[in-house]
């Protein structure tokens, strides 16, 4: 029931954000920016979760396409727990990397929160954690010269970056499923 009512609320932020970005004040803020400012959001009554950036030649690339896929295997769920205190929230995922490149895992991200929690425990601030489950999301955008980057759709953290092809060659959108990109 949590994964419904937490898939629900990004599909509603989404269209939140969609409905945001057609009014003049915000296609204003696009136009000079690329992206709503956070003051833009907060005047909507929304709240940035993550911004990324793209790498690529700012001169001669543009983006062509993006896709967001929400995995339909259960085996691929994803462990988030959040942190929260004085006002402030960090987001611990099993798909997190150590000092090493490691993954974390799921144990390895359970650990890691304790030894957050503890550490402000030691602070004297009072830090309380939600764990919860949801299906992988990832999101996808591709440019002009070839270049796809998978994001990680609940952090904005780039899973992976490739080019494809001749960047010669017309690009389009990415498409996903499961397997393949």
């Amino acid at each position: 029931m949590l994964f419904r009512t937490q898939l629900g609320l990004f599909a509603l932020g989404l269209v939140i954000v969609s409905t945001f970005a057609t009014t003049h004040a915000a296609a204003a803020e696009l136009r000079s920016s690329g992206m709503i400012s956070t003051a833009g959001a907060r005047r909507a009554g929304l709240e940035r979760a993550w911004a990324s950036a793209v790498r690529m030649d700012g001169g001669r690339d543009r983006l062509v396409g993006s896709t967001l896929h929400i995995t339909s295997d259960p085996q691929r769920e994803r462990r988030i727990i959040e942190v929260h205190y004085n006002n402030r929230k960090e987001i611990y995922t099993d798909t997190d990397v150590d000092r090493y490149g490691e993954v974390l895992g799921k144990d390895g991200v359970q650990k890691k929160t304790i030894a957050r929690v503890n550490d402000l425990k030691a602070q004297n601030i009072d830090a309380k954690t939600v764990e919860y489950n949801v299906p992988e999301m990832m999101f996808f955008v591709a440019s002009r010269r070839g270049f796809i980057h998978a994001m990680d759709a609940h952090t904005g953290a780039t899973r992976w970056s490739a080019r494809i092809g001749n960047p010669d060659h017309p690009t389009h959108g990415p498409a996903a499923n499961d397997k393949y990109v």
